[in-house]
Parts: structure tokens; sequence; C-alpha cells
């Protein structure tokens, strides 16, 4: 049997809010849940600690509960669309295996990161049954502090030094654990070792300044890492991805890159800042501390055989474009959306999931939180729109700083400023059990 819970909790202390979300989770399953997805927005940083916070969530759950989840910009519930509080999703099967796994440090070493996690997703022992899912949140990348400026999005620099900013970055990045989040190496590195996974999840924050944010590990609050959880039913699960975004025919070619393939350095063998501008028709002058919501609704990307691959420009140093994930150096177009088409995203992939038939016991949802920056208000569409199609089935959604899904070619994708729906339905065909 299937059963599954939501628990929202905007109290402002962290130990009162934990609480809450445990005793509400408790509340509302019969049975001692077989893991539970946490999520909370950075402010209980200052108001109490994560730790206190995770402390209280253990303190009402049944004993050895596998908890994983992290820092988000904001979430969405049944109860509503939030950009301050906490949620958590539990579920049960009678049916289900699950396993927890984290990799520390994954700045510094994402591969070795990686590694440590399946080793430890490796020990819950041989699956019994059809379905494999990996449910995984990881760091993101954060925004490089400068001694006498402070945070800065663009830093313009004398040509001269140029050439060093990629080696500075890099060494910023693996020494003090600041930049590039390199989440795509840690996760590359996962679906290769645990190749029959479906993967979903995405990359922890904090409310889109991105200075830094937290991943839960059971009963442990970390930073700079990788958790995960293996869940292996016979539950069943479809999928939807969309972006509403459509290519404007502008194109260009990174020819250069660097930071780990976060950095373009040249577009078309020119300074990448200069080509891009040139190209869009875009006065350099636009490129200020709002340069990161000025490009919300241009990205470079392309369309592949796994759906559309889509990179917003993050940071301008010098004459480098930065983006929070890598970059391919195949030929790019620039993408455009509008409110309505970001908005129709959702309403395309709902009718993908509707149209499969399968009534969702619950939903998992993974939202760019750069929708959340573009649509503002009208973000509410999205939690609505679900509770309209689904009813009364729980579901959470994640506004994410990056977005892991699975592509057409059933493969896992990165993917940025995208709206991925995971419904979960039970299966009852006895078939579907494996012979240990």
């Amino acid at each position: 049997m299937l059963e599954a819970a939501v628990a929202m909790s905007r109290r402002w202390d962290a130990t009162e809010a934990g609480a809450d979300i445990g005793a509400q989770l408790c509340s509302k399953m019969a049975n001692k849940p077989k893991f539970v997805i946490l999520v909370a927005t950075i402010h209980y940083q200052r108001n109490g600690g994560f730790q206190n916070f995770l402390n209280a969530v253990n303190s009402k759950l049944p004993p050895g509960t596998p908890i994983v989840g992290g820092t988000f910009s904001g979430f969405a519930t049944n109860a509503g669309c939030f950009t301050r509080g906490a949620a958590a999703l539990a579920v049960y099967h009678d049916r289900m295996q699950v396993t927890a796994g984290n990799g520390r440090d994954i700045k510094r070493a994402p591969v070795d990161a990686a590694r440590s996690c399946v080793a430890m997703l490796r020990g819950g022992g041989a699956p019994k049954y059809e379905h494999n899912y990996l449910f995984e949140f990881c760091s993101s990348g954060t925004v490089p502090k400068y001694s006498r400026l402070g945070v800065r999005r663009v830093l313009k620099l004398p040509v001269a030094l140029h050439g060093f900013i990629n080696p500075l970055l890099s060494v910023l990045t693996t020494v003090f654990q600041v930049g590039a989040g390199r989440e795509e190496e840690v996760i590359e590195k996962v679906a290769s070792e645990m190749p029959y996974h479906m993967i979903m999840g995405g990359s922890t924050s904090d409310d889109n300044r991105w200075e830094t944010s937290y991943q839960f590990f059971n009963n442990t609050t970390l930073t700079n890492s990788f958790v995960a959880l293996s869940v292996n039913t016979i539950i069943g699960c479809s999928v939807a991805s969309q972006t509403g975004f459509k290519p404007t025919g502008i194109t260009m070619k990174p020819t250069k890159i660097g930071n780990f393939g976060c950095s373009i350095v040249e577009l078309d063998n020119q300074p990448a800042l200069y080509q891009f501008t040139s190209k869009i028709g875009w006065p350099q002058e636009l490129f200020d501390e709002r340069l990161h919501r000025r490009t919300l609704y241009y990205p470079l990307g392309l369309k592949d055989e796994n759906g559309e691959y889509l990179r917003l420009i993050g940071l301008v140093i010098g004459s480098n474009l930065v983006f929070s994930n890598r970059v391919r150096p195949a030929e790019l177009g620039v993408y455009t959306a509008s409110g309505a088409s970001l908005i129709g995203a959702v309403d395309t992939a709902i009718s993908e999931i509707k149209t499969k038939g399968l009534d969702p016991g619950f939903l998992f949802v993974v939202s760019c939180t750069t929708r959340l920056e573009a649509l503002g208000a009208y973000i509410y569409a999205e939690q609505e729109k679900l509770k309209k199609a689904f009813g009364d089935a729980p579901f959470l959604i994640l506004f994410a700083s990056g977005e892991d899904s699975v592509g057409a070619s059933g493969r896992w994708v990165r993917r940025n400023e995208s709206f991925n729906v995971f419904s979960f339905y039970e299966k009852r065909d006895p078939s579907e059990l494996r012979s240990s």
C-alpha cells in the first residue's frame, strides 16, 4: 500500500518549525515513513540554525527515518506557495527498500564525493523490485565575495587581467570551495555507477543570493555536499519536463571554455561578452548588477535527443560569461520566453502526465528558481494548476538552482529554467516483485 503526506510550517524559529513538520507528518501517516524529503528556506540560518531545525524534525519522527533535503529559495505544497518556511514529503510503501548516502567537499573533489555516496547507497543490499529511483540534492555554486567590493555579479577588469580569470576561479573553487558548484561532475559519476536509477532532484540554494546553501542528511546538516536516497520499489513514475522557451534564431559557438566548463571565454573566437552583446543587440552598459534579472528570459541553449538544454548567464567577470552549470562546446542559440509561455509549460507538463491515465499517489516537482524570480506572484500558477489537475494527491514543489530529470532518451539530464514533474503511482501487479 502506498501512503504519502506533505507537511508545511511557517514558524520563524528553527526548532519550532522542525517540531511542527515532524508532528504533522506523524499525525498524517499511519505507517512509519520509508523516507522523508525535507526542505527549508535560508532564513532559519539566523533563526535558531539548521542543526536545531533538523534535530527537532528527528525528535518527532520514528527513530531511524531516512531524511534527505536541503535549503531552497522557495517551495510549494497543496497548502500554497512560499518563500519562507519549511516543508516535507513523507512516503511509505510495504514493498520499498531505501538507502541513504552522501558525499562531501564536492567543489574540491566531485568524483570522490560521488564514489563515497555510491558506496553508502550500495550498502542497502540487492534490489528486490522493478523500479529504482534516486532522489538527490547537491550544493549549488556560489558567487565569489571580493574583499573590498563584496558580492558582485559583474566585475569589470583591465584587459591585461582577463587571462588570469579562469585560473583564479578554479583555485577559488578547489581550495576555498567558492564558485562553480561542479554538481554535474558529481551526478555524472553517480549516474554511471547506478545506471538503472531514475535520477531526480536539484541544487540547493539560499534566497537567490548564491552565497551559501545547506544539505540535510538524516540527523546531520551539511554544506558543499551531495545527499541522496536510493529507492527500490514497485511504485511506477511518469515524468514530464517543459521550459516554455523557444529559439530566437540567433546562434553562436563557444570556442574557448574554462572554469570546469562553467565559463565561456570566447564565442566565435571573440571575447565572449562582446560577441554576445553584439549578437543580441544589447549595449554592454546593460551588464550591471541587475544582469541576472535581465538575462532570465534570454538563456543560451540547444535542443538534442534529451530535449531543451538551457544555460543562464550568472556572472560577468572581465569579458568572461560565467554560468551556474557546464556549457557544451557546441553551437548554442539564444532562447527566449514570456511570462505566458513559462506558465504554459506547466499546462503542457500536466497534460503529458494526465494523458497517461495513471492517478498519482504523490507528486515530486523540481522547478527552476529563475522561474520563481521571473514570474514573481504568478508563480502561484504552478501550485494552483497542480492542485486542480490532481485533486488531493500530495505534492511538493522545490525551486532549485539546477534541475535533474530524465530526458527523452531515458538518460539523466541537468536542466536550467525548467519545470519537471515526477508523478508516482501504485502498481499492484505481483509480477513487479523480483525474486531476491
